[in-house]
């Protein structure tokens, strides 16, 4: 019989314990409540936004190098033929 009553106890300082932890504190700071719970999907929306802005640098980066390839193509033509390089330049383009 003690040694119920003792987990007795124990259960109910344990459910106090995270009442007043996860709701109480909460109330009184004026965060949401659940703080546990809510860690792991905070660190996983970061996660997920620094794989976005990743990406987006990667995509940004792949169209530089388009752009630049194709002035490469553009200047290799007009270097090739001397017609296109007179036709560009009576149409005031560089």
């Amino acid at each position: 019989m003690v040694l119920l009553r003792i987990l007795e106890l124990t259960f109910i300082a344990l459910w106090v314990m995270s009442f007043v932890t996860q709701i109480v504190i909460p109330l009184l700071r004026g965060t949401p409540f659940f703080p546990f719970f809510r860690t792991k999907r905070t660190l996983a929306d970061e996660l997920t936004q620094v794989r976005e802005q990743l990406d987006q640098e990667r995509l940004r980066g792949r169209i530089q190098a388009t752009k630049l390839e194709a002035d490469f193509l553009r200047w290799e033509n007009v270097l090739a033929d001397p017609e296109v390089k007179t036709q560009t330049e009576e149409r005031g383009e560089k």
